[in-house]
């Protein structure tokens, strides 16, 4: 994961190096491969090389091709279908441009359409010298990041909120009603704004166009679900076409100089990877070395997974394997700025430490790409049956059967399912909208929380930002939505920069646009059928996964993590947090209530931990984010 940053003034005058130096050194954790910085009058770029791919190993960006300048995050994996029309075109003239360069090609042919003929994770930005206009666009799942800013005539743009802060006149207040959410458990204002005011996030699918004379402009170009399906007749066509597109995204992000690490949990997703790649190494061998990783846990039975990735293990027999014993990494081991993690926001979670300890391993064995089967969830749909309206896409022959399954998970008497799946899909936006207003307004925030003058804590609307197509089927909707989730979003925004602390990239092959947009249009009996999860991806992988792992029905999870972390090992540090907060000081906490509910916790009692945690999370970050951030001078 390399870093992105810019300024762009307004007013045609120079800008200042000194600026873009500091943003290079806000993020220069990201440029394990070297900074560039350049500068041409009032338009300066930076960027943080971080080489994973052949071709773009000893790239040097920001790129300069006579009218345009590109510094581009970005890795193009739609490379096989982009060069031969471009070079037929006469915008390449390259074998094995790099991802930069396959960019600046596709806006060259293109201009502002270019981003919807990208598949792949990217976020860029392009000065157009001639136009003198500067053009910024993010992938349409939101896996690499943009923030930017607008003030006093300049513009600002960088991967990460740091870099921003570090070229803004003056510091920006902080963006209270975000932060009122962020402690409530709502994420929506996350989509597209920052913990400052002031700082804004560019939304996943999104363009940004910033011209002399007027400020930024943003638009969607992209819809999930836009695109038709594939024209299968039977199930078994489905499932060999979603077989077949699953191996070309893993092969795309087999593109590597280095050993590729897949971290396998044992669980069906990311186990699915590892055997779909062994099988394509055993008929490629020009692939790059393939190594498995996986956490298990002597002391906590509850999350290990071990005899799930002996099965796989053994089935991967060509590929070295390697155990992380990870029992000592519970919440808060890592936490705040600890060892000078870059935290520029809040973090959503607290086990830091358990995740950097995954990356860590195979970046210690020189792995720079890492396969992990993150997504992998919510584009299969695993909890469809806790979706009462995902049951309108069953016919009348299954209707019976299906309901019982739907009833059982969601603990629905069969009133109450009715509506849930026929009435209220019905009604009206603003009226749901404005029931889900009156709903928040009557349930009471955890009696810590202060509201201020923001009102009550329903979600906002954020409109285009998260549109449905409308052509999609109830169980699609509810496909896109858990894919297009704030939370989902904040937590690839956290994962970013884990990941380049960690010194690794990290690659979804389930989030793959077109692995998507399949997924959207495959018919509801092949997301879950007879209290099955996940049909079209169990039964794709038939013959490929060992069987106790194929149909394996649970999962494990990690929550004693959290509680040894929070009730004991790190009880001090909690401790120490609570006393003379700032977050009170700030008017966020009342911190009476709060240490009741930890002295509460502490005793074994109910408290939910997620509540418990956030305000930690806000409290580190006040203390050794905030405040630091707030001391830079020039």
């Amino acid at each position: 994961m390399s870093g992105i940053a810019g300024v762009f003034n307004l007013d045609d005058t120079a800008v200042e190096p000194s600026l873009l130096q500091g943003m290079a050194d806000a993020m220069r954790y990201r440029g394990r491969d070297g900074i560039d910085i350049r500068h041409d009058g009032p338009v300066g770029m930076v960027h943080c090389h971080f080489w994973t791919t052949p071709e773009d190993e000893g790239e040097r960006q920001p790129l300069c091709s006579g009218r345009y300048w590109i510094t581009a995050d970005a890795r193009v994996d739609n490379r096989e279908e982009l060069i031969p029309f471009l070079t037929e075109k006469g915008f390449l003239d390259k074998e094995a441009p790099t991802d930069a360069e396959l960019i600046l090609a596709s806006y060259e042919c293109w201009g502002e359409e270019s981003p919807r003929h990208l598949v792949g994770d990217f976020a860029f930005a392009l000065w157009d010298r001639a136009e003198r206009r500067l053009f910024l666009a993010r992938d349409v799942i939101g896996i690499r990041q943009l923030c930017y800013a607008y003030m006093d005539g300049r513009f600002y743009f960088g991967t990460t909120v740091g870099a921003v802060l570090a070229a803004l006149p003056r510091s920006p207040g902080l963006n209270r009603r975000l932060i009122e959410d962020y402690l409530c458990g709502i994420y929506d204002p996350w989509v597209c704004q920052t913990v400052y005011s002031g700082i804004l996030r560019l939304p996943p699918a999104h363009l940004l166009v910033v011209k002399e004379g007027r400020g930024p402009s943003r638009r969607l170009y992209y819809v999930l679900g836009s695109q038709r399906g594939p024209d299968c007749s039977s199930d078994q066509e489905w499932i060999e076409a979603f077989r077949e597109l699953l191996d070309v995204s893993i092969r795309c992000r087999l593109r590597s100089t280095t050993p590729v690490g897949i971290l396998v949990s044992g669980g069906l997703d990311s186990s699915s990877i590892a055997c779909a790649a062994h099988e394509m190494a055993l008929r490629e061998p020009d692939l790059p070395e393939i190594r498995l990783y996986s956490a298990v846990y002597d002391e906590t039975p509850e999350a290990d997974e071990r005899e799930y990735f002996e099965a796989v293990a053994a089935r991967c027999s060509g590929f070295s394997s390697t155990t992380i014993p990870a029992d000592r990494f519970w919440a808060l081991r890592e936490f705040g700025a600890d060892n000078g993690y870059p935290l520029d926001e809040p973090e959503p979670y607290g086990l830091r430490s358990h995740t950097l300890a995954l990356f860590r391993a195979p970046a210690s064995e020189g792995c720079r790409v890492i396969l992990f089967g993150e997504g992998g969830d919510q584009v299969f749909g695993q909890f469809l049956y806790f979706t009462p309206d995902a049951l309108q896409c069953v016919g009348l022959r299954d209707w019976l059967t299906e309901a019982k399954y739907f009833r059982e998970k969601c603990r629905l008497n069969w009133l109450d399912l009715l509506l849930r799946a026929y009435v209220k899909p019905v009604l009206p936006e603003r009226l749901l909208r404005r029931l889900r207003a009156l709903y928040h307004e009557r349930v009471q925030p955890d009696p810590w929380i202060r509201r201020g003058t923001n009102g009550n804590s329903a979600p906002r609307p954020f409109g285009d930002v998260l549109f449905v197509h409308p052509g999609l089927s109830p169980s699609a909707r509810r496909v896109h939505q858990m894919l297009q989730s704030p939370f989902n979003l904040v937590r690839y925004s956290t994962l970013d920069v884990t990941t380049a602390y960690a010194g690794v990239e990290w690659r979804l092959p389930f989030l793959d646009l077109r692995v998507v947009e399949f997924l959207l249009r495959i018919p509801h009996r092949l997301r879950c059928w007879r209290g099955i999860d996940r049909v079209i991806l169990r039964e794709g992988m038939r013959g490929t996964l060992p069987e106790e792992v194929r149909m394996r029905p649970d999962k494990r999870h990690l929550i004693e993590l959290y509680h040894r972390g929070m009730r004991s090992e790190e009880r001090q540090r909690i401790e120490g947090l609570l006393q003379t907060p700032l977050a009170e000081a700030l008017g966020f906490i009342d911190s009476g209530p709060l240490s009741e509910a930890f002295e509460s916790y502490w005793q074994g009692g109910a408290e939910d931990f997620q509540h418990l945690k956030r305000p930690l999370c806000l409290e580190a970050w006040l203390r050794e984010g905030y405040i630091e951030s707030n001391q830079i001078t020039r």
